[in-house]
């Protein structure tokens, strides 16, 4: 960026921010200044802006960009207050894309401009919804100080599951108040993080459960009325929606809350409640007794309440204790003295000696006030006696919130307090929200954004500046910080903080990203960028590579976003180092201690692909073409790249190919980094890579764990000592297909339902037999087979009762979102016993005897000789018929019976052939040979011939005198200049009348037309360009906006009408540009337009800006034109998409004639056309399908294609319209070569010019071919309100209906009305296919379905008609042998396209959700692998989700399943056990009694299922057993100086500095002794453990900087270690020390240098600005920027907000001895450890 562009960008900012603070709010002063500030600096310092920009520059694109996933990249912040800048008015999407919003700054003039003024632009401004609510426990309205309580965010809408959140509670003051703690404690599989105590984060961006509980606990004072503030986000990434919880109305995406953002709500508030308990429930000191506990509170320890029945239940111990502890879900049963009890991660037990789980003990343990733990905190009942009037205590655990609070001032409260706006958020949420004091690390997270497109500068600086602005940037900004902290101080609602300065330097420097990263080729993800931290769990089947030694494999990742790609390799049995919180920050301190030598990445270059190959012929990115003779050529064999490119030089530099030992990450194999700089999302680099066997005693298995930000995704290799023939390195193809079982799995919205469901109940192997058959039959690719698995009745624990795991239908209910079907298939998925039901079939209304005798006759032992379809019934022949007009002469039967009678059948023995439905018994006879055949079988029906239409005149004669022509033009009634805004009237010819958009009634012209609705008009922008002088009837123009955003109060599309005699018409339609936004609609928009529900282009406009003419009947009165809206699905993506009209300038309406040819078929006349079944009373009904004779067959033996029905016809129309036509509709559809405006084109008369041979235009495919003209089927919706003899209604009954009179309305249940055209929902099926109609009765029974069509001279032909069940009758499946179980169905499917944030499948932990209790079985193709030499290690288990608790006995069970049988899943809450019986590690050793079950160990992934073979089962290295705790025996010390003063140090400081030590070492903290001194303030660190000489010398070594950040004070200085008085400190230690001392005095003294040249300079200009602004203004606004006189302080860091770490979790690196390694035993599985052993997730992780 130009010196020159940096200053004009940033002062737009300033310019902008101030007319943003033109508004009555004070308290936003802030926020404007230092982009006030900066601009001037930049402006008379370039080379110190230049400067400065380019190392923060270097800073930035390495650690974060706006949508890269990630939450926190350091010890940011990000529960905001500023709130009001977050999200985009979804008005401002431009052309409804989320990555483009006019609201951002700068946008619409440079859109990869670095300025971003928005945060997470792309996301819907956050608006109040009904949808989510944030409640506490019921009737709960107050806090009680000190005190823990629930707080509940829970989902009203089960499509509306959520991604992310940032939740708070703060006071009248705006401060944020209370400590958060995420009740659910599910291990290592944490959601939620707290980045700070006071606020709670999302940990990942996958989807949340449907009710989610958090603990939080009161402050310890009155903080009077609290409000708690939710932000939730749904969506996926760079999308969504923001939202508030608690709305009045639901404000679903998209739409403009009433009264303007953020709409109605009301927060929830909670109010002070002082309290007095005789006897109270606390927390104990660790390793006191109960005892000993109450003693120190002057009080007696309730030996009762300890064995009381609460206390041995889970519901009973909550209610005891969560305001005292807080504990996280679930409570785990036990069998030990000292429970209840807690731990230090807040997991809590509870004493079940009454129950089962301890009644193998002789002597019941009953908890005990005496008993004590060393580790654990007992949960103590203290009694104070009748006389106390002792407030109930607070729990003794630390709270992590009041020691931040009671290190402040008062003073800077006072001042905090004052700057802040008092205004409710009912008025300005916005003001409520202002917050601009944070973190510098959140200032990297939270105002980094904006788009660059070439970084040259910054690439080519970067690897030679990263060590310089560590010594001269962090001086230099904190300078910069001091010298106005008089103006922060009192405009900062934070103390301490230097981010506003920061944010204009980060808002310039951001990174905008605008799309994924992820990886190309296979890993753990499935191409999905997925969000899961640190990867998604293994499967089975999950082995993408093996290698030997010097072999590689290729790796592609998507080039989307800007920043560093990492692939880092670690052995499978270190995988629990990628669960710590530290993870990231080791692996790029591998790279960054990486010696030069060990660097190959000139040897191993990464090669480019380009989606658009011309794209990679820029000399100034790339060298040319890589050829595959090359020595360093890559590929991936079953992902090959067409071309592979060459980066230049410059563009690689910083590339990190690095395989070395370094000794603090021995665990580390080695890491490969790449930088990306240009945004080609559909572009990827490749890269190969080796896997070492570093490590062959801890397994062969590997991990290359990719990563970008919050992004991760993992590939499991297998690495052997010896060489892996090349053909195998990707597996070896079998041939063969498996079949592998994810659990609590569902597959989403399937791309088509394959088979029909099965009973699953016991086995899968019905469904299974179905897939193989449907693969086998397959006539088309087919992507990914699969099945479902789903219970037939939700457990009781689900939340929402009507959502169905199976919809059983296709159904418009949005409550079923991912769980709903695509409608083409559910006839298939329905044809089967279960869900079929049958009955007695009858109809009425139609003459069919009477037709029989009049209209054809037949001849029996005789059949046709040309035919032209083979078809199943008598109807569907007949449609048939209608297609080819004249050339279909007679339908033969195929009777399969000699038939006594002589000559001819009579009218009861044809009537009784509509009942045969058989397959292809009928021939549509067609053709030249009339002649019969003879065939003993047969019965021909020979038809009479058909009529033409009704005094249709010719085209070619027509003048405009002749017949009657209605030509309009639409345009605004005021218009005006699209680009200079200027007013102008648009000039028509005396022959043309306008149209503005006006309701539907009379006009001057004497005609009657208009709109259901008013309609915006607009003026033509596109083409010709606008001349205000010369303006015609294609200036104006129905916008496609208004079709899309124009509904009806009614509930409709918006629709046009014009009043016309009843007759056959040519209408010419012209169409403008159909415009779309993003590849996924370019083939709908354009394809909804309708006239007369006939279709007037084809499913795809291709933007094309022309003439369309089709011929119409109308029957009504009225000709309308309108848009379809219909819903379709694009087989190569997963989205919902509606089709709406395009832009339409003008119509032209040419009367042709009276009427069309009437189709050969009976109709009712002045009767009731119905057909009904009887059914048995008690049948629940749910869906009715309606097959059209053109409905397409979807039949399982040819799966996925249809075996006819490809074309639409005539007979379409019967069901809807009176009098059945069989004329064909002819189109003319012309189509110009380039998409642009061409006066050719524009012609009103084009169908008169055609006939005659005047028309050279080059036409559309098939515009003449009357036979595949769209123009013959139905399309659209019908009005059932001003026309009684269209549509048709599905009903029930319990009276039968009559061939006289009809079916009775008396006591008729209608299931619903067919108004709108059968369309398919899935639109790359074929263009012209229509498909079936479906109605779903919902669970209503009675003892008649039926369908009749509404009013007179109808014609009932169909090809079937089914009625199913709402759902298969649970007596109709297999009953479950165990207890528990419930019953389960089954059927088959094939997956949709995945995405990047679009699986294939969803997994959900929440039990409260039906997809829990589900399975998704893969069928894949099988690969051999090389057999492991030991036996692998099975996949992690867990027996906790959300919360609860599964019985341990459906844990086991589903352990050891085989792969076709069924799983179970059934919680206890009740009795939530250790599914591993293990003893709690905290408490004293004891033996597991003989009784007790043990569960056997199985992956829960069962191992693949290959006809004729058999395997193993594979799974990833489980987490290896930390190393223990060593015996207290030694002390060594280092002191540590501080500049903070003694007063300052009090209990809480110590506890905090405390425990962020322990946390960065990764020890307990009770091995840790600090005492502090006077003077310049010094920590005595002292290190109770056999370690202690490395931990002390740990700590020696850090620097300072990084020691500050962890600690959250100022560091000073640290000593060097002090070894006991009994020890000597080693040589080797001592002389490292001296080498790093030397090292931290050079280092130390370049920073003082700097520092002192940066305070020179800046005081200097300092002192010159303030001159010159003196003498030029008095305004005190521009003085505001005078250094304060104050005393400067060094900078406070916050702590490190970390999840607490217990004493058994696994050591860090530098804890890691030869000894602590653990090998691999080939003859034993994994020991069963509690989930609470494995890591807890990062803090950092995905930003939505």
């Amino acid at each position: 960026m130009r010196e020159q562009d940096v200053y004009r960008n940033t002062a737009q900012l300033g310019t902008t921010r101030l007319q943003h603070d033109a508004t009555p709010h004070a308290t936003r002063h802030d926020t404007n200044i230092p982009y006030q500030t900066i601009a001037p600096f930049f402006m008379s310092n370039p080379t110190m802006a230049t400067f400065l920009l380019m190392l923060l520059w270097t800073h930035v694109r390495e650690t974060h960009a706006s949508s890269n996933g990630d939450i926190d990249p350091g010890n940011g912040r990000y529960c905001w207050y500023n709130f009001d800048k977050i999200g985009c008015d979804p008005r401002n999407f431009t052309g409804g894309e989320h990555l483009s919003c006019s609201e951002r700054v700068n946008a619409s003039e440079n859109p990869d401009s670095f300025i971003d003024d928005t945060i997470m632009y792309w996301v819907g401004k956050p608006v109040y919804t009904s949808v989510f609510t944030l409640k506490t426990n019921p009737g709960v309205s107050t806090y009680r100080a000190g005190s823990w309580m629930s707080i509940f965010l829970v989902v009203n809408r089960y499509t509306m599951k959520y991604r992310g959140l940032s939740l708070h509670a703060f006071n009248s003051t705006h401060k944020y108040v209370g400590e958060w703690r995420e009740a659910i404690s599910d291990g290592w599989r944490r959601m939620f993080f707290t980045p700070h105590p006071d606020c709670l984060m999302h940990a990942h961006a996958d989807l949340k459960p449907l009710t989610m509980e958090f603990r939080w606990k009161a402050p310890p004072v009155d903080s009077g009325q609290i409000t708690f503030s939710a932000l939730i986000k749904v969506g996926p990434a760079n999308d969504g929606w923001f939202f508030y919880p608690n709305g009045v109305a639901p404000n679903l995406m998209g739409s403009i809350p009433n009264g303007g953002f953020p709409g109605i709500g009301k927060d929830l508030t909670l109010t002070y409640a002082p309290t007095q308990r005789q006897a109270v429930w606390v927390v104990a000191d660790k390793g006191l007794s109960c005892t000993e506990h109450c003693a120190n509170l002057s009080a007696t320890c309730n030996q009762t309440a300890l064995e009381g029945d609460l206390v041995g239940t889970t519901y009973g111990i909550e209610q005891l204790t969560k305001s005292a502890a807080g504990c996280t879900l679930p409570y785990i049963a036990s069998c030990q003295t000292v429970t209840p009890a807690q731990t230090a991660s807040g997991k809590c037990f509870y004493n079940a000696a009454k129950s089962k789980v301890c009644k193998s003990f002789q002597t019941p343990p009953v908890s005990s006030c005496d008993a004590k733990a060393s580790t654990a905190s007992r949960l103590c009942p203290c009694s104070y006696g009748s006389s106390s009037s002792k407030a109930m205590p607070s729990s003794t655990l630390p709270s992590r919130s009041e020691s931040r609070s009671e290190s402040r001032s008062e003073s800077r409260s006072a001042s905090k307090t004052e700057s802040r706006s008092s205004t409710p958020r009912s008025s300005s949420r916005s003001e409520l929200r202002s917050h601009t004091g944070v973190d510098i690390d959140d200032t990297r997270g939270t105002w980094a954004s904006g788009r660059a497109s070439d970084y040259s500068m910054a690439g080519l600086m970067r690897g030679h500046m990263v060590t310089l602005a560590v010594i001269v940037l962090t001086p230099i900004i904190a300078v910069i910080g001091l010298v106005f902290k008089g103006h922060y101080d009192n405009h900062l609602r934070h103390p301490r903080r230097v981010g506003p300065l920061i944010h204009a330097f980060l808002v310039m420097m951001g990174i905008q990203a605008d799309a994924h990263n992820w990886l190309r080729s296979p890993g753990r993800a499935a191409f999905e960028a997925s969000t899961t931290n640190p990867f998604r769990q293994r499967k089975s089947t999950d082995i993408h590579a093996q290698l030997g030694p010097g072999q590689k494999m290729a790796v592609k990742f998507a080039t989307g976003h800007f920043g560093n790609h990492y692939l880092a390799v670690v052995n499978a049995a270190d995988e629990q180092y990628l669960y710590n919180d530290k993870y990231k920050s080791w692996v790029k301190d591998y790279v960054d201690s990486a010696p030069a030598s060990a660097n190959n990445a000139t040897l191993n270059p990464r090669l480019h692909y380009c989606s658009k190959q011309t794209e990679c012929t820029d000399t100034s990115k790339f060298s040319g073409i890589a050829s595959q003779s090359d020595p360093d050529w890559c590929s991936h064999p079953n992902y090959p790249s067409a071309y592979l490119y060459r980066w230049n030089t410059e563009w690689r530099s910083s590339d990190k190919y690095l395989f070395y030992n370094n000794s603090n990450y021995p665990w580390i194999v080695g890491v490969l980094r790449f930088y990306n700089f240009f945004h080609k999302p559909k572009d990827y680099d490749i890269v190969c890579l080796p896997v070492p066997l570093k490590h062959p005693g801890k397994g062969y298995h590997h991990i290359v764990h990719y990563f970008w930000s919050g992004y991760y995704d993992a590939i499991d290799v297998h690495a052997f000592p010896y060489s892996i023939d090349t053909s195998l390195i990707y597996g070896n193809d079998t041939g063969k297909y498996e079949t592998t079982r994810a659990d609590h799995c569902q597959f989403a919205k399937p791309r088509r339902i394959v088979t029909k469901i099965s009973d699953a109940t016991m086995n899968i192997s019905t469904c299974l037999a179905d897939v193989t058959l449907a693969a086998a039959t397959s006539r088309s690719q087919i992507s990914q087979l699969g099945i479902n698995v789903v219970p037939l009745e939700n457990p009781t624990e689900v939340q929402f009762k009507g959502i169905e795991a199976a919809p059983y239908s296709f159904d418009s209910d949005e409550d079923l979102d991912a769980l709903a079907w695509n409608g083409d298939y559910v006839p298939l998925a329905l044809n089967t016993p279960l869900m079929r039901v049958d009955g007695k079939e009858s109809t009425g209304g139609m003459p069919w005897a009477d037709w029989f005798q009049t209209e054809t006759s037949n001849h029996l032992r005789t059949r046709c000789g040309s035919v032209a379809y083979y078809v199943d019934s008598f109807r569907e022949a007949l449609a048939r018929c209608s297609y080819l007009k004249d050339k279909c002469w007679g339908i033969s039967w195929l009777r399969y019976v000699v038939s006594e009678s002589e000559g001819s059948l009579n009218s009861t023995e044809l009537t009784s052939m509509l009942r045969v439905r058989a397959e292809n018994r009928f021939r549509v006879c067609a053709g030249g040979d009339r002649s019969n055949k003879t065939h003993a079988y047969s019965v021909l029906i020979k038809l009479k011939g058909q009529t033409n239409g009704t005094n249709l005149k010719d085209p070619k004669t027509w003048t405009d005198a002749d017949h009657d022509v209605y030509q309009i033009s639409f345009q605004p009634k005021y218009a005006k200049h699209p680009k200079t805004n200027e007013n102008f009237t648009i000039s028509l010819s005396a022959d043309w009348h306008a149209d503005h958009g006006d309701t539907f009634g009379s006009r001057a012209n004497g005609w009657t037309y208009g709109w259901k609705c008013p309609m915006e008009m607009a003026v033509e922008d596109r083409y010709p360009v606008v001349n205000v002088s010369n303006s015609n009837r294609s200036t104006g123009k129905i916008p496609e906006a208004s079709w899309r955003n124009t509904i009806c109060p009614d509930g409709s599309w918006n629709q046009w009408d014009i009043q016309v005699p009843n007759g056959v018409y040519v209408v010419h339609i012209f169409l403008g540009f159909a415009r779309y936004s993003g590849v996924f609609l370019q083939n709908t928009f354009g394809s909804g337009c309708v006239v007369e529900n006939s279709r007037v282009v084809n499913r795809d406009h291709n933007r094309k800006i022309t003439t369309i003419a089709l011929v119409v009947e109308v029957q009504d009165g009225r000709l309308s034109l309108s848009t379809s809206g219909n819903q379709v699905r694009r087989t190569d993506a997963p989205y919902i998409l509606n089709q709406h009209c395009t832009d339409i300038s003008w119509i032209r309406i040419d009367r042709l004639g009276d009427s069309l040819r009437r189709a050969l078929v009976p109709h009712s006349g002045n009767k009731e056309a119905w057909w009904q079944k009887e059914i048995s009373a008690s049948e629940q009904i749910g869906e009715v399908v309606v097959e059209l004779a053109s409905s397409p067959v979807f039949n399982t033996r040819y799966f996925p294609s249809v075996t006819h029905g490809y074309k639409t016809y005539p007979s379409e129309r019967w069901f809807f319209e009176p009098n059945p036509k069989a004329h064909l509709l002819p189109h003319l559809r012309p189509y110009p070569s380039d998409k642009v405006y061409d006066p050719a084109f524009d012609k009103p008369d084009m169908w008169t010019l055609y006939q005659k041979g005047l028309l050279n235009l080059t036409m559309g495919k098939n515009y003449d071919k009357l036979s595949d003209s769209d123009g013959s089927g139905v399309f659209g919706n019908y009005d059932l309100g001003t026309n009684p003899n269209v549509g048709a209604v599905v009903s029930m009954s319990n009276v039968s209906c009559d061939s006289n009179s009809g079916c009775p309305r008396d006591g008729e249940h209608v299931c619903g009305n067919v108004s709108s055209s059968p369309f398919c929902y899935t639109i790359n099926t074929g263009h012209t296919m229509s498909c079936h109609i479906h109605v779903n009765c919902r669970g209503i029974s009675g003892k008649y379905v039926r369908v009749r069509l509404r009013g007179q001279n109808r014609s009932l032909i169909y090809k079937q008609i089914n009625v199913h069940r709402k759902k298969p009758v649970a007596s109709m499946l297999a009953e479950p042998k165990k207890t528990g179980r419930t019953k389960k169905v089954c059927y088959g499917l094939e997956a949709r396209i995945a995405n990047e944030t679009h699986p294939e499948m969803i997994i959900s932990d929440d039990p409260k959700d039906p997809i829990f209790y589900s399975s998704c079985y893969l069928r894949s193709k099988a690969k051999e692998w090389i057999p492991l030499p030991y036996k692998p290690k099975e996949l992690p288990s867990f027996y906790t989700f959300g919360g609860h608790c599964l019985d341990c006995w459906s844990f086991i069970d589903t352990l050891s399943l085989p792969i076709e049988q069924t799983p179970h899943w059934y919680l206890n809450d009740s009795l939530c056990e250790d599914c591993f019986y293990l003893p709690q590690s905290w408490a004293p050793t004891i033996s597991v009694p003989i009784s007790t079950p043990t569960p056997t160990k199985y992956p829960t992934t069962v191992s693949p299922l290959i006809a004729g073979a058999t395997y193993a089962p594979t799974g990833p290295t489980a987490f290896p057993t930390p190393a223990p705790t060593v015996a207290v025996n030694s002390a060594w010390k280092v002191e540590i100086t501080v500049a903070v003063s003694i007063d300052e140090v009090n209990a809480s400081f110590e506890a905090r500095f405390k425990k962020n030590l322990a946390l960065y070492l990764g020890i307990d903290p009770s091995l840790i002794e600090i005492k502090f001194s006077a003077a310049s303030v010094k920590a005595e660190v002292s290190f109770l453990s056999d370690e202690g000489q490395r931990l002390a010398s740990n700590i020696s070594s850090t620097p300072q900087t990084s020691l500050t950040s962890t600690l959250g004070v100022s560091v000073l200085s640290v000593s060097e270690p002090e070894a006991p008085a009994h020890q000597g400190s080693s040589e080797s230690s001592g002389g490292g020390a001296k080498v790093r001392l030397i090292i931290g005095i050079g280092v130390g003294a370049a920073a003082v240098i700097s520092t002192c040249l940066g305070i020179w300079y800046c005081l200097k200009k300092r002192a010159n600005d303030n001159r010159e602004m003196s003498n030029k203004s008095t305004d005190p606004k521009k003085n505001m920027y005078k250094p304060p006189e104050s005393h400067l302080r060094p900078l406070k860091m916050p702590p490190v907000a970390r999840s607490e770490m217990t004493q058994w979790q696994s050591a860090t690196p530098q804890g890691l001895t030869s000894q602590s390694k653990v090998k691999e035993d080939p003859t034993s599985v994994r020991s069963p450890r509690s989930p609470d052993s494995f890591r807890s997730p990062r803090g950092s992780g995905p930003m939505v």
